[in-house]
């Protein structure tokens, strides 16, 4: 267990990790809770998307590529109409 901590994979997890919760916060102080999150969560999905399809090998099932790329059409759509909404921004 102890030799885990000699990984450097380890300690760039942590250190990834503490980024990350600084520049939520940062950017939660700057924009309002709903828009920072639907970016958030919508990044985190394509990025998995585009990992896995252009690095790991993976597709969707035969047949499945359509709905692929509708899901992630609507999800950058749904998060970019949350983004841009004027009337929650007051």
């Amino acid at each position: 267990y102890w030799q885990q901590l000699y990984n450097p994979l380890v300690w760039a997890m942590i250190a990834y990790g503490i980024i990350a919760i600084l520049l939520l916060t940062i950017s939660l102080q700057r924009q309002l809770a709903s828009i920072v999150i639907a970016v958030l969560i919508t990044s985190e999905t394509i990025s998995a998307i585009v990992v896995g399809l252009i690095y790991l090998g993976d597709s969707p099932r035969q047949g499945l590529w359509a709905f692929m790329i509708a899901g992630a059409l609507i999800a950058t759509g749904g998060s970019l109409a949350v983004a841009l909404d004027t009337k929650s921004k007051n």
